[in-house]
C-alpha cells in the first residue's frame, strides 16, 4: 500500500494511521509520486479506496529551489492530524520568501529550523513567524512542542522575539501558538506576562526532564486538548521560585493548577517544581507531580495529583514519593479515560503480592491492585528521570482501562525470561494473578526471544495502539517463533486472540517485520517489511507498509530474484495462512493495484497571458487531464537572491477535462517584480494520478505604470 514505485527508497521514520483506519502517513528519504524535483525528507499519505485499492500521495510541497544551499535540507521534527489532512514540519527550508535567517560560515551556510503547517494540498503556512509585525532575524531554532489532534493549532517554543512582550537575545524559550493563521504567545502567567525564565508545553516533549525545556521536537500531545483551545503549559518564573503548571482554558483565561489546596495555604504556589504527567479525557483530568503537600491527605513528600479541569479540584492520587531508586523516578503510567483505573509504578510493596525490586499497580474505585513485577533496567515505562512521558511508554490501555498491556525484562506470570522483555496483558476484571504473557511460547517455561511493543523506533517513536478498543486482540512484535509457520529467525509481527498468538507477518522471509499500528476496532493491524507479501511489490526489498485486515485473502509471497555472494539470503516460501482457529482470518490484504494510464498537457502560456498576469498578480493555467485526479502546481522564482515557491494552486478532476488554476503571486514576488521590472518564474504541474512533474518557465514583465511607480516611489517606502 506504499507506492508500488518508491524510486529506491524505504518508508520511514514516525508512521501514523488515521484513526478510521484507512489512511497511512510516513515520510521517506527521498521523492515519489508526485513529489519528484523535492528534496530530502518528504511526508506522504496512503488512502484506502471505495473499492480497497490504495493511492498514494505527497504532503510536501515541491521545494527542489527553496532549500538554503549546503544544510538542512531534512526535517527536524513533524506531526500529523488525525486524519492525516494536514501536518507541521520542523525544516531549514525556505519555504516562504520572508524567511531569511541564516548564517554564512566557513563551513558552509547554515539555516535555522522554522515551524511550517501543510495542508492537504501542498500549501505551506510558515508558523513560527509574527504575524503583526516583521519577523526578527535572530538566527534561533523553532521547536515543535505539539499539536492538537484535528491539526488547527500547533504549539512551539523559541527564543526569537515573536511578541512584544518578548526581549530579542536572551536566549529564553517561550511558548507559542500558531491557530487560525495568527502566531500568539500563550506561555504567561494568570495576569499574561511572560515568565522570567521561559515556558514549555506539558513534559518537554520527550525530554522526560522539566530542565530542558521541549527540546525533542516531538510533540507533548497530551497536554492540548483536541481542538488545540485547552492546554497545559509549565512556566518558570525565576528568582529562585519553583516552576509552576498553568491551564489555558477555551476562553484565555489562565489558571495555576500546581497551587496548594492544603488548609492553611489554599492559593500557594508548590513549593517545589510541579511537573505534568499525563491526561485523559481531552485534557478534563490533568495528572501533575509535585514534592510538595498540596492536599489534606498527601504525605510528606508529596507525589502524584489528578486535577479536574471542570472543576478545578485537586485531589491526591494515592501515588506517593516513596518511589526514589537511583535514578528512578516511578509514578504515573497510564490512566482510563474516566479516571477510574490509573497505572503507576512503585519501589514499595503498597499492595498484597508486590516484593520485587519494582512494582506495578493500579488504583481503581476500591482501592491499590499488585499488577506485575516489573525491572529498574526496564526502557519501556518511560518513568525514568522522574518524569512519565506516557505518550513513549511501552503501555497501552483498553477503552475502559480495565485491560493493560505493558512491556517489561521481569519475569512475571510465572515465566522465566532470561531478563528479555516480554510483552503482558493484565485484566482488571479477571481473578487474582490476571496478568497474561501474551509473547511468550506455551510450549516452553523459558523465553528465547525479546518482544515489544515499539519494534523499531525509525517507524514508530510514539507506542503503537498495540490493543483493540474492547481489549480482546493485542499486537506486538518479537524475535521468539511462536508458531511452527514462523522459522526464519528474525523478528516478526503476530496478534493475541482467543488466548492465543497468531503469525500476522511472513515468517518465512529473512527480512524482519516491525509493528506500525492497529486500529479500535483490531480489524487493521499494519506492518512495515522489506519482505515482498503480494506481487506488486516488486522494489526489491525496500520496506513497505501492509495492512493485515480480517477476512481478506492471504498475501502471496513470490519466490526472490536470483542472487549472488553476500545478496543472498534464506530463499522465503510461498506464505501459509497463520494458524488461526475457526474461519477468521487476520493477514496481509494484498490489496495493492498498479497506477493506472493516466496523461496530462499543460497548455502553453501565451505572452498575452503572462503580460496579463503581470498586472494583475495571477498567472491562469490550463492542464487537460484524461481522467481522474488532482492537478497541482507551483510556481518558484529568485526573490531576494533566494529562490523560494511564490505561488501555487491545486483543483480535482472527476473525469476528463482541462483544469484551469490560478497562481497567486506571494506579496515579495510582486515587489521583486516592481523593483527589477521583471520576474522569471519556473513552473512545475503534477497530476496525482501520475509520478513527477512538468516544468515550464515564463518572465513576467512590469508594465509602464508599474516602472513608473518604481521609479517614483520616494525611499523608505
Amino acid at each position: 500500500m506504499s507506492a508500488t514505485d518508491k524510486n529506491g527508497v524505504d518508508v520511514q521514520s514516525d508512521l501514523k494511521v488515521s484513526a478510521d483506519g484507512n489512511g497511512v502517513a510516513w515520510v521517506s528519504l527521498g521523492a515519489y509520486a508526485g513529489s519528484e524535483g523535492s528534496n530530502a525528507e518528504v511526508p506522504y499519505v496512503a488512502r484506502r479506496g471505495a473499492e480497497g485499492s490504495w493511492s498514494v500521495r505527497s504532503l510536501f510541497p515541491r521545494l527542489s529551489g527553496t532549500f538554503r544551499p549546503g544544510f538542512f535540507s531534512y526535517l527536524g521534527g513533524y506531526a500529523f492530524s488525525a486524519d492525516l489532512s494536514a501536518m507541521t514540519v520542523v525544516t531549514g527550508a525556505s519555504i516562504d520568501a520572508d524567511d531569511l535567517d541564516l548564517t554564512v560560515t566557513p563551513f558552509g551556510t547554515f539555516t535555522q529550523a522554522d515551524m511550517y503547517w501543510i495542508n492537504g494540498d501542498g500549501d505551506a503556512t510558515w508558523v513560527s513567524r509574527r504575524t503583526d509585525g516583521p519577523t526578527p532575524n535572530e538566527l534561533v531554532d523553532a521547536r515543535l512542542a505539539g499539536v492538537s489532534s484535528d491539526g488547527s493549532s500547533v504549539f512551539f517554543t523559541t527564543s526569537e522575539a515573536l511578541s512584544n512582550e518578548i526581549t530579542a537575545g536572551t536566549g529564553i524559550s517561550h511558548v507559542y501558538r500558531w491557530r487560525n493563521g495568527t502566531t500568539e504567545l500563550v506561555g504567561v502567567d494568570e495576569n499574561g506576562d511572560p515568565f522570567a525564565n521561559g515556558s514549555m508545553l506539558g513534559t518537554g516533549s520527550t525530554s522526560a526532564n522539566p530542565s530542558t525545556g521541549n527540546a525533542g521536537d516531538l510533540p507533548d500531545n497530551e497536554a492540548t486538548s483536541g481542538d488545540g483551545e485547552r492546554f497545559v503549559y509549565a512556566g518558570d518564573p525565576g528568582s529562585g521560585l519553583a516552576r509552576q503548571l498553568y491551564l489555558r482554558r477555551s476562553d484565555g483565561t489562565v489558571t495555576r493548577i500546581s497551587s496548594s489546596q492544603r488548609a492553611g495555604r489554599v492559593g500557594d504556589p508548590s513549593a517545589t517544581e510541579a511537573a505534568f504527567v499525563g491526561s485523559v479525557s481531552d485534557l478534563g483530568i490533568v495528572y501533575l507531580r509535585s514534592a510538595d503537600q498540596l492536599t489534606d491527605d498527601a504525605p510528606v513528600g508529596g507525589g502524584d495529583y489528578a486535577y479536574d479541569t471542570a472543576t478545578g479540584v485537586l485531589s491526591f492520587s494515592n501515588i506517593d514519593d516513596r518511589l526514589t531508586q537511583g535514578d528512578f523516578g516511578g509514578g504515573f503510567i497510564r490512566a482510563s479515560e474516566d479516571g477510574h483505573y490509573v497505572y503507576f509504578a512503585s519501589v514499595e510493596a503498597l499492595a498484597p503480592g508486590a516484593g520485587g525490586d519494582l512494582n506495578v499497580y493500579v488504583r481503581t474505585p476500591s482501592g491499590i491492585r499488585y499488577v506485575s513485577p516489573a525491572s529498574l533496567d526496564d526502557d519501556t515505562l518511560a518513568i525514568k528521570r522522574g518524569v512519565a512521558v506516557p505518550s513513549y511508554s511501552e503501555s497501552v490501555l483498553s477503552a475502559d482501562g480495565t485491560r493493560f498491556v505493558f512491556v517489561t525484562r521481569a519475569s512475571a506470570a510465572g515465566r522465566d525470561t532470561q531478563g528479555r522483555s516480554q510483552v503482558y496483558l493484565y485484566d482488571a476484571n479477571a481473578a487474582a494473578g490476571g496478568v497474561t504473557c501474551v509473547s511468550c511460547d506455551p510450549n516452553s517455561s523459558t523465553s528465547t526471544g525479546d518482544a515489544r511493543l515499539k519494534s523499531n523506533s525509525d517507524y514508530n517513536r510514539a507506542t503503537p495502539h498495540a490493543i483493540s478498543a474492547d481489549g480482546s486482540r493485542v499486537a506486538f512484535a518479537t524475535t521468539e517463533a511462536l508458531v511452527p509457520e514462523d522459522n526464519n529467525g528474525v523478528q516478526d509481527v503476530y496478534e493475541y486472540v482467543d488466548g492465543a498468538a497468531r503469525l500476522i507477518s511472513s515468517g518465512t522471509s529473512g527480512a524482519r517485520s516491525s509493528l506500525v499500528d492497529m486500529t479500535a476496532d483490531g480489524r487493521d493491524l499494519y506492518f512495515v517489511t522489506r519482505s515482498s507479501l503480494v506481487p506488486e511489490d516488486r522494489d526489491n526489498g525496500l520496506a513497505d507498509i501492509y495492512d493485515a485486515r480480517l477476512g481478506a485473502p492471504s498475501p502471496r509471497v513470490d519466490p526472490p530474484a536470483p542472487c549472488a555472494g553476500d545478496d543472498c539470503q534464506a530463499s522465503p516460501t510461498p506464505n501459509s495462512s497463520p494458524s488461526t482457529p475457526g474461519s477468521e482470518t487476520a493477514t496481509g490484504s494484498g490489496n495493492v493495484v498498479p497506477e493506472p494510464e493516466r496523461s496530462y498537457t499543460v497548455s502553453g502560456i501565451s505572452s498575452a497571458a503572462a503580460k496579463k498576469a503581470a498586472k494583475s498578480g495571477r498567472l491562469a493555467l490550463s492542464v487537460r487531464v484524461n481522467g481522474a485526479g488532482r492537478v497541482s502546481a507551483a510556481a518558484f522564482a529568485r526573490v531576494k537572491g533566494l529562490d523560494a515557491r511564490v505561488a501555487s494552486a491545486s483543483k480535482s478532476a472527476k473525469r476528463s477535462s482541462t483544469v484551469k488554476l490560478s497562481l497567486a503571486l506571494s506579496r515579495a514576488a510582486r515587489q521583486q517584480l516592481r523593483r527589477t521590472g521583471k520576474l522569471k518564474l519556473r513552473i512545475t504541474v503534477s497530476f496525482s494520478a501520475l509520478p513527477g512533474a512538468t516544468s515550464k518557465t515564463v518572465t513576467l514583465r512590469a508594465t509602464r505604470a508599474q516602472s513608473k511607480a518604481r521609479k517614483t516611489t520616494p525611499k523608505g517606502r
